[in-house]
């Protein structure tokens, strides 16, 4: 009788022990994500330039300020991320929360963009798209106030905007064409992420576009 109690004590604790390893395992791993969450949030809100796509092309090597904003997409409560890089980032990390809460909350981006129009924060970012760069007025690029500027429907592509309307012009942040292109040209040069921006198709060249308007 003793034998076979001791027996299932003793079954009992390896049972518990393999679900504690189990358990520490996970707790392990979910730890590891949250540290890299936390790890692109610092990035983020650190970024000394903004680019206007994902970074990678010759001569650039930050294509993981653009990894971070995937990642931060792809979390378990990204609204709440990106609001963290609106509060303390640099004004290059402003826009790249702002690309992201476009993604995630189109009422949260539109009184987020309204609250900055009206706030005092002014200076220049500098920008690259490509192999080029500018110092840009923070101001503009939230609301470049174009009347030729493109205007996208929540979840439009700029690819459908202009077959839509067979026109194209300056973007800005306010009106969707900065976080569209940001995603759909970084997708475009990084396959596969696709899926993280609404309404968008499977990857596939740049569609030819005929009889465009260039204002």
């Amino acid at each position: 009788m003793k034998h076979g109690h001791m027996n299932r004590c003793v079954g009992s604790t390896v049972v518990a022990v393999v679900l504690a390893t189990g358990s520490l395992d996970m707790l392990a791993d979910n730890n590891s994500n949250q540290d890299r969450l936390e790890a692109a949030v610092m990035r983020l809100e650190k970024a000394s330039r903004f680019f206007y796509d994902n970074g990678s092309y010759e001569g650039e090597k930050e294509p993981a300020l653009f990894e971070d904003l995937v990642a931060l997409l792809e979390s378990d409560d990204p609204l709440s991320r990106f609001e963290a890089v609106l509060e303390h980032g640099t004004l290059a990390g402003k826009l790249y929360a702002l690309c992201g809460i476009y993604f995630c909350s189109q009422e949260r981006f539109d009184l987020e963009i309204s609250r900055l129009k009206k706030s005092p924060i002014k200076g220049e970012v500098t920008t690259i798209e490509g192999d080029l760069g500018w110092n840009e007025p923070f101001q503009d690029l939230l609301d470049g106030s174009n009347r030729n500027a493109v205007r996208l429907r929540y979840g439009e592509t700029i690819a459908e905007f202009v077959s839509r309307t067979g026109h194209f012009g300056p973007i800005d942040m306010k009106r969707g064409g900065i976080p569209v292109q940001l995603l759909d040209e970084g997708a475009q040069l990084q396959k596969g992420l696709y899926s993280i921006v609404p309404g968008s198709p499977e990857p596939h060249p740049d569609p030819e576009i005929t009889n465009l308007v260039i204002e």
